[in-house]
């Protein structure tokens, strides 16, 4: 079966980027605008019974941020779904301290290139799967 990912980010030209390169990549894939949009999507499924195998947003996203998203997943009992965060502010203060809150995570700092994500997916996926060394 395919891996199941979510990505949440604000910028739709990334979102359609992102989603194309992980759909050619084997992945199954669901892009959504915002926060509360990842919550819903997320939500809707674990209802269903496949969940999400890694959650991919960003921190700078307007109304609920990816900290509140992954906040609000972790606090639903879920500490295992890895989170990538992506992010352009590479200065913000207590950026890994606030992060390693929600463990598993990563963070990759944007501008990025496109074989570092599909790379980062992957290691994330493949330690998620065996405990390893993180990415």
């Amino acid at each position: 079966m395919k891996k199941h990912i979510l990505i949440a980010d604000d910028d739709y030209g990334l979102r359609l980027i992102l989603r194309a390169l992980l759909d050619s990549k084997g992945y199954e894939v669901r892009c959504v605008s915002g926060g509360e949009a990842a919550l819903d999507a997320y939500a809707n499924a674990r209802a269903a019974k496949w969940p999400y195998e890694l959650i991919v947003t960003d921190l700078g996203m307007p109304y609920t941020n990816g900290f509140e998203v992954a906040a609000k997943i972790r606090g639903v009992g879920d500490s295992e779904t890895p989170i990538l965060f992506m992010t352009a502010s590479n200065e913000e203060i207590g950026l890994n301290e606030r992060a390693a809150e929600l463990t598993p995570f990563q963070i990759l700092y944007k501008p990025f290139e496109l074989d570092e994500f599909v790379r980062r997916i992957e290691c994330v996926l493949a330690q998620s799967e065996t405990n390893c060394e993180p990415c």
